[in-house]
């Protein structure tokens, strides 16, 4: 179990990049069928994810499901606009998802952990990040995975982009192993 938590920690991990690429601190890749691909790499993803293992420090399988939520209603919120709560539309939205994330039987976490990495290949980082913390936090078998800070997970939300262009600069200068 304590590797699945591991795993589904790396969800939070730079929301708006697809799960092709590696995630955390050690690289680690979810290893991912044609059906957890996100749309846009349908062509390419498989063998996009392919070659990012080759490099990986870890390779995570994904249990394939018997079938997948069909997020009706939330994927109607395109991937680039914002969630709030305050709209009744999101709320539906939000209900959706989290009744898909609660339906999963309890200590089923890989069922889970695939049924995540689905959505959070197909929706909006923000609904997505909200419906699987609330879930996180309901779910008896995963209240020991930790919920990361929204500021930490989408600090776009919260500083001016010029703060980010001066990190880029910052940080390409410096040496890797430098604190």
């Amino acid at each position: 179990m304590g590797d699945v938590v591991e795993h589904l920690k790396l969800l939070f991990d730079r929301p708006n990049e697809p799960l092709i690429t590696p995630k955390g601190d050690n690289k680690a890749v979810f290893q991912l069928s044609e059906k957890l691909v996100p749309p846009e790499y349908a062509n390419n993803g498989v063998e996009l994810n392919d070659r990012f293992g080759d490099d990986a420090t870890e390779k995570i399988p994904l249990k394939t499901l018997d079938s997948y939520p069909s997020f009706s209603k939330a994927s109607e919120l395109p991937r680039d606009a914002d969630f709030s709560l305050f709209l009744p539309k999101h709320q539906e939205m939000a209900t959706e998802v989290i009744d898909a994330f609660m339906n999963v039987p309890q200590n089923q976490l890989q069922d889970f952990l695939s049924t995540c990495v689905y959505a959070r290949a197909n929706l909006n980082p923000q609904l997505f990040n909200y419906c699987y913390s609330v879930a996180l936090m309901h779910r008896d078998d995963t209240k020991n995975v930790p919920i990361q800070n929204f500021a930490e997970t989408f600090p776009s939300k919260f500083m001016d982009s010029q703060v980010f262009q001066r990190a880029r600069e910052v940080t390409a200068v410096l040496p890797q192993n430098v604190p």
